[in-house]
């Protein structure tokens, strides 16, 4: 987070794992439990920190789960969830969406 937000990046990606698209179900389910440990990480970060040049910096989440859908449908309603409680402890000087 700290890299990307002295780069200057318009657009902050959270952390993933990018699982290979012939992993196994077990493989992928555990590939997704981590990037949403990471996202959580993420998003505590972004909100304890401000962009060094004065301009708005958004983050955004990546959608994992593989080719399964049901992770990826899960992945989709988590990452809304976190967001979105995110949302809701963030100060009106720093919030995670804008």
């Amino acid at each position: 987070m700290d890299i990307q937000r002295i780069i200057g990046a318009d657009i902050i990606m959270a952390f993933d794992e990018c699982t290979p698209g012939d992993a196994d179900y077990t493989y992928a389910k555990k590939s997704l439990e981590l990037t949403e440990r990471w996202l959580d990480r993420c998003i505590n970060r972004f909100g304890e920190t401000e962009s060094p040049y004065g301009f708005n910096q958004s983050l955004f989440p990546i959608v994992q789960g593989c080719v399964y859908p049901d992770l990826r449908k899960r992945a989709a309603e988590n990452q809304m969830a976190m967001l979105l409680a995110a949302l809701q402890w963030a100060s009106p000087k720093r919030k995670c969406l804008r």
